[in-house]
């Protein structure tokens, strides 16, 4: 739910198929918030040139919440994101991959999420750290999962 007090106006839904939130959300604070309230979420670009990671070290490993698993690897130039729906299976079962990508710094503990399946980048930030130097908590686009990877 978003509220716009300068329009009158609260945008909100619900919705309950997973595997179809990412690319809802975007077109709901896209086109449909620009046509309906002439107001839209600012578009996410890579920036340029290209930010280095510091430590990726910090960022590899597997995260959950419910419902959901996120294993971020290393590639050879760049952070792998892979998002798995696990929905109501154990951690480590595979129902079926909702999204694969690449992770593109914006600085700091802040990614850009970009996929071939979706049409818009999405926003993830890592936070806290493990005791280990690594993130402890991954918030993808705007719920948080836990370090599950020991």
């Amino acid at each position: 739910m978003i509220w716009f007090p300068q329009k009158r106006a609260v945008l909100a839904f619900v919705i309950n198929t997973v595997g179809a939130f990412d690319e809802f959300t975007a077109r709901m604070f896209g086109d449909f918030s620009q046509a309906v309230l002439g107001v839209s979420a600012p578009r996410l670009v890579a920036p340029e040139p290209p930010l280095r990671v510091g430590d990726p070290r910090r960022f590899v490993g597997a995260f959950a919440r419910n419902g959901m698993r996120y294993e971020i690897s290393q590639g050879a130039d760049r952070l792998r994101y892979k998002q798995i729906n696990l929905w109501r299976g154990a951690l480590d079962a595979t129902l079926g991959e909702a999204v694969q990508g690449e992770l593109i710094s914006l600085g700091g503990d802040r990614f850009l999420v970009k996929t071939r399946a979706l049409r818009t980048p999405f926003r993830s930030l890592f936070s806290r750290d493990d005791g280990q130097g690594r993130a402890a908590n991954l918030v993808v686009p705007m719920f948080a999962a836990r370090r599950v990877d020991g």
